[in-house]
């Protein structure tokens, strides 16, 4: 079947051609730091283009937000990247749809913006097409730990309740904390008390009794209460917050489905 034969197919007709004649694909790509398989963006665009080209299919991706930070590791500096890409899908008639994904990834050089729109990009083709399922994002190339060197025995946050909820929506702007605020608590966190990331936040939560994700959406007064808790570590290195108790069990063990 030629583009001239496609003209009056729609645009989720042309999708369903493109997915019936590109099939599976399989993991020819090897992530020799964990030893597995996955599907590289490479691959997916050798198998894809031709036969967009033939159905007819252009697609135009456009990027909506994006977001890079630095976070700091045992002994050296990750940059992340998270992208919010659109793709407007143009069918052979002229009708288009649209899809929006989102990408993450992480390098320790300048590498984290491609990575994360390559993921962007891969699982947009295989969500909207289907190709095959369980491929694995570029980033899975390498493989980047962190291991941060502690001062004193910072709690370690075991047996979290399954059901505890982390506050992801900011309070009324008026009361949110100030950025000299947010900028004391990481510096005390990652370069006083040498902390990476997780367990920052894991001691904020200890302080505060509630999961906070991201440091923008403390409050005035929960960031001085979380200053004075890392105050307190730093006064007193061997000092530790007691954990919260664990819940009762409530017959959801959050296991992975």
């Amino acid at each position: 079947m030629t583009t001239t034969d496609n003209q009056s197919m729609t645009v989720f007709d042309a999708i369903n051609e493109v997915s019936n004649r590109v099939g599976s694909l399989a993991k020819d790509g090897v992530n020799l730091h964990q030893k597995y398989n996955f599907r590289g963006i490479d691959q997916l665009v050798t198998a894809v283009q031709p036969v967009l080209n033939d159905v007819g299919v252009a697609i135009v991706p456009t990027v909506l937000e994006y977001k890079s930070e630095d976070r700091v590791t045992a002994d050296k500096i990750q940059r992340w990247c998270t992208v919010l890409v659109k793709y407007t899908i143009h069918g052979p008639a002229g009708d288009t749809t649209e899809a929006i994904l989102v990408g993450e990834a992480n390098d320790t050089a300048d590498k984290a913006m491609n990575k994360a729109l390559s993921n962007a990009a891969k699982y947009f083709y295989f969500q909207t097409f289907w190709f095959g399922v369980g491929g694995m994002d570029d980033g899975d190339l390498d493989h980047n730990e962190a291991a941060p060197r502690q001062y004193g025995k910072p709690a370690q946050m075991e047996n979290r309740p399954a059901q505890q909820q982390t506050r992801q929506a900011a309070p009324a702007s008026g009361d949110l904390s100030s950025e000299a605020q947010q900028r004391k608590i990481w510096a005390m966190a990652h370069k006083t008390l040498e902390w990476n990331d997780s367990l920052m936040y894991d001691q904020i939560e200890l302080a505060l009794g509630e999961r906070i994700a991201d440091l923008k959406l403390l409050t005035k007064r929960q960031a001085s209460v979380v200053i004075e808790a890392f105050q307190a570590h730093i006064d007193n290195p061997s000092a530790s917050t007691e954990a919260p108790a664990p819940a009762e069990y409530d017959g959801y063990g959050g296991e992975d489905f």
